[in-house]
């Protein structure tokens, strides 16, 4: 039998042209990442990238790179963050209930929907959460549902590589 064990993702961790084109080149970034989840024989279920959707992807897989607050003043972003959210946390609690435990939500920092920890803003670097994973986390709160958030800094991957593994061998051993 299966160990049922799941990581929720951004889908530009499973397929890169989600993300926003910079000058940097994060390039194969999110490898060892798959590589982590392949060794320990975890799931990995992507969520709905928010600003890729938000008005069709046709649109949004060619955004240029924006902070926060320029998402915040988008007439009905906030909105279509929390409707992703409110799908993804029904989805959560129906596959927990049929047998999933989830061991992490990744998000990628500084991104302004799905940052953990670190987002961008006209004011430099600001603590908190993007939009999307501020809206997850209230409506899993609802849930009473408990999941830890892992931030990955693409340029920098070594600290969460470090406690994703973590994670992911006691969600495997627990299982």
């Amino acid at each position: 039998m299966c160990n049922k064990v799941a990581v929720l993702v951004p889908p530009c961790m499973l397929a890169p042209g989600f993300q926003v084109k910079t000058d940097t080149d994060c390039s194969e970034w999110w490898v060892q990442y798959l590589q982590l989840f392949v060794q320990n024989k975890v799931d990995i279920i992507p969520y709905t990238c928010a600003e890729s959707s938000f008005e069709g992807y046709e649109n949004g897989l060619l955004r240029m790179p924006h902070g926060i607050d320029y998402y915040k003043k988008l007439d009905g972003y906030e909105e279509h963050c929390r409707n992703l959210a409110k799908q993804m946390a029904h989805k959560i609690c129906s596959m927990r209930t049929g047998g999933y435990n989830f061991a992490a939500i990744v998000g990628i920092e500084h991104s302004p929907s799905c940052a953990v920890n670190y987002i961008y803003s006209n004011k430099g670097m600001l603590r908190r959460s993007g939009l999307f994973i501020d809206s997850l986390k209230e409506e899993l709160n609802l849930y009473v549902i408990n999941i830890p958030y892992i931030g990955i800094n693409r340029k920098h991957t070594r600290k969460s590589v470090e406690a994703l593994e973590k994670i992911l061998k006691n969600s495997v051993m627990n299982n």
